[in-house]
């Protein structure tokens, strides 16, 4: 009990953190709180090198569970703990926040963030992970949900929010965050930064925009795509149509973005659209590489071989060769046709 559970300092190279109950009893059940879980600083020395934060239980604390508050590390890895939960992972024990990169510059680069259940938090904090050091992998976490992957488990705030360059954020699960205190949660906000991929993930369920660039609100595409701001302003593809039978998923969509450049294109389906009408997308259904011409344009079409619900929608986001990805596209309703008119 005190401000922290466990400090790493720039006294302390090489750290592992491994196996323990932080902020709870013995049996990961009940909180006991620090003011923060874990407080990790750095220095003008040189940091505390590697550092490896894994299979915890960091839950029940008054504030951050970790807080990285200083640079100077480079290599982070905080993998397969369980943060807001109790020992089971199906519990909330609420932290605040999750984890929180406050150095928002270069404090803590390659940083993996893999494996973790990070859900039920509770504060007024803004998000269950909020980064500001370039070239973090953020992957296979649970953000909303319990241990089992689908169990409702939602953090009061943003799921990931990016400050930074060069993140990629890859097949997470970012689900039923939310607040009770002002609609502004999003599943993965950039604020900013470039370069930040957004890829094979599945978000639904959360308060407003599943993937916003900047702004809490669905940013118009621009003709040639020649604007700037978070992962470069980033159109999204317009989806035309999206039929279905019992055995494949046909869409046809345009982009307009960079001439002369080739994206990749993913494809989600949900059972419905955030309230602005745009995606949440929660199934990854794959993608498709296309090329924009010579005025930025690109028409095409992609076949799934797998049946999509008629009613469900779908969604897509372009991401360039810099890793830019888009918001959401605006929704496409799926239609029933006979197996006949599909090939």
């Amino acid at each position: 009990v005190g401000d922290s559970g466990i400090v790493i300092n720039g006294t302390s190279p090489d750290s592992d953190v491994v196996g323990n109950y932080i902020g709870t009893d013995v049996a990961g059940t009940t909180a006991q709180p620090n003011g923060r879980g874990m407080g990790v600083g750095g220095s003008a020395a040189g940091g505390v090198g590697a550092l490896a934060i894994d299979n915890n239980v960091i839950s029940g604390n008054n504030n951050q569970a970790i807080d990285l508050f200083a640079g100077g590390s480079s290599g982070v890895h905080i993998t397969n703990n369980y943060i807001g939960t109790d020992a089971t992972g199906m519990v909330a024990l609420p932290n605040r926040d999750g984890i929180s990169d406050r150095f928002f510059a270069s404090g803590y680069p390659n940083a993996v963030i893999t494996g973790n259940v990070i859900s039920g938090n509770r504060g007024i904090g803004p998000w269950a992970i909020g980064w500001g050091s370039p070239n973090a992998l953020i992957e296979d976490n649970l953000i909303g949900v319990a241990s089992d992957g689908s169990t409702p488990l939602g953090n009061e705030g943003t799921g990931i929010a990016i400050f930074t360059n060069d993140t990629t954020i890859k097949s997470n699960v970012v689900a039923n965050n939310f607040s009770p205190f002002t609609i502004s949660v999003r599943g993965i906000s950039i604020g900013n930064g470039v370069g930040n991929l957004i890829s094979e993930n599945s978000i639904y369920d959360n308060e407003l925009l599943g993937i916003d660039l900047g702004g809490g609100i669905v940013n118009a595409n621009d003709p040639g795509d020649g604007d700037t701001g978070p992962n470069n302003g980033q159109n999204f593809p317009v989806i035309v149509s999206a039929v279905s039978n019992s055995t494949q998923t046909n869409i046809d969509f345009t982009l307009n973005s960079t001439p002369n450049t080739t994206f990749t294109v993913e494809f989600f389906s949900s059972p419905d659209a955030d309230p602005l009408g745009h995606g949440e997308g929660e199934h990854y259904l794959g993608n498709a590489m296309v090329t924009t011409d010579s005025i930025g344009d690109v028409s095409s079409s992609v076949v799934f071989a797998e049946a999509t619900t008629p009613g469900h929608v779908i969604t897509t986001t372009a991401t360039d060769p810099g890793n830019n990805t888009s918001e959401f596209s605006a929704v496409e309703t799926v239609v029933a046709l006979p197996e006949a008119d599909l090939s």
